[in-house]
């Protein structure tokens, strides 16, 4: 998980967006600049007005000023985009941190996987063995040894169907990780491992953030709209030089728009209808995301009570079930169908089980996906 969040573009991508809002916050904090305005009248015209005998020259300087809280709001909107940022970048990782774990455990899962199908093979081969010796000492029909050989072949088949997903798993972990080649081990998934459930309950998570972000976004550009129905005010200093009188005089001026036809109000009905969408959603996400917490925790707990069965009572039982019948069949007390039953008892038991702590695995991993949590201190 580190790795990944080192290694994938994933990390410069939501990097580059809370710089990105970053240098938005920056920009919303500048004021207009002022303007310089140089006019030249009355030059190159008829009779006294030829040349520039009677030319006015005017230069002054404007000053926009922003009246209504424009820049507050337009910076409270920006901060909000940060924090919108950095929610969304949290969210991500912690999608990505998701992924890993999933993928992990799968490759963990094939690794298992692969011992199974090789202990399979295994019996199978030593039971092939054993009804090869009872056909040629006359006590099973030739048949019972084409079935037992069957049931060998299908064996060392699983053993290369393991060995390919195995390598297919943890080639698909690389993937996600950053690796280029799977050159790495995955210890086997540990059925004996208690999966304890956290008993974390959701807080503050990123997504709930979010969710909590989006309105106040949505809030700051309701007031980043309202201040736009208010005008600015335009100031002008200067001077102005009379070349006819050969004098100069000071001008100055103040500029103010007349709302008449546009207060802004389609932003505003906009953003106010945002602000109600963004409360709905997070009513909604915050419901969600309880549920999901709730659910996930479910799982883990449905989980490990079906592992515990299987590896208690189930598994124990199965390979006993083996064992008995393996000794009886010798002994010429028991059928060799009872044995195959057995045989494969044992086999789906077994598979049965890693299921079982493969789901806790993954609802372990929802969980803390939907809990907000990262399951290492030190990177959290």
């Amino acid at each position: 998980m580190r790795e990944a969040r080192l290694r994938s573009p994933l990390g410069v991508e939501t990097s580059a967006r809370i710089e990105a809002e970053q240098g938005r916050l920056a920009q919303a904090k500048l004021r207009p600049n002022p303007e310089l305005d140089i006019s030249v009248e009355n030059f190159a015209g008829s009779r006294d007005y030829s040349g520039t005998r009677s030319a006015e020259t005017t230069g002054s300087l404007a000053l926009p000023v922003e009246l209504g809280g424009k820049r507050s709001a337009r910076v409270g909107a920006a901060m909000a985009g940060v924090a919108m940022a950095e929610a969304e970048a949290g969210m991500a990782l912690l999608d990505l941190d998701l992924a890993v774990r999933e993928a992990h455990t799968l490759a963990a899962e094939a690794e298992a996987e692969a011992l199974l199908a090789a202990e399979d093979a295994a019996i199978a081969r030593e039971l092939d063995e054993a009804v090869g010796k009872l056909v040629r000492a006359g006590r099973e029909p030739p048949l019972r040894q084409v079935t037992a050989a069957a049931e060998r072949a299908q064996a060392e088949a699983a053993v290369e169907l393991a060995s390919a997903e195995r390598l297919g798993a943890r080639e698909r972990l690389a993937a996600l990780i950053g690796r280029d080649r799977a050159d790495f081990e995955v210890p086997p998934l540990a059925p004996a491992q208690k999966l304890e459930t956290s008993g974390q309950k959701l807080a503050a998570g990123p997504d709930m953030t979010a969710a909590q972000v989006q309105v106040d976004l949505s809030r700051a550009r309701l007031r980043e709209a309202k201040s736009q129905a208010v005008p600015d005010v335009r100031f002008s200093l200067g001077a102005r030089r009379l070349a006819s009188d050969d004098a100069t005089a000071m001008v100055a001026g103040v500029s103010i728009p007349f709302p008449l036809f546009n207060r802004n109000g389609g932003n505003i009905a906009a953003a106010s209808a945002e602000v109600r969408g963004a409360q709905a959603a997070a009513s909604r996400l915050e419901r969600q995301a309880n549920a999901r917490l709730v659910a996930a925790e479910a799982r883990v707990r449905g989980a490990w009570a079906s592992f515990q069965t299987y590896d208690r009572v189930v598994v124990p039982g199965a390979a006993e079930a083996l064992r008995i019948a393996r000794l009886g069949y010798a002994a010429g007390r028991f059928p060799y169908s009872d044995l195959l039953m057995a045989q494969r008892g044992y086999a789906e038991a077994r598979r049965a089980r890693l299921s079982a702590a493969r789901d806790a695995e993954l609802a372990s991993a929802e969980r803390d996906r939907a809990a907000g949590l990262y399951p290492f201190g030190d990177a959290q």
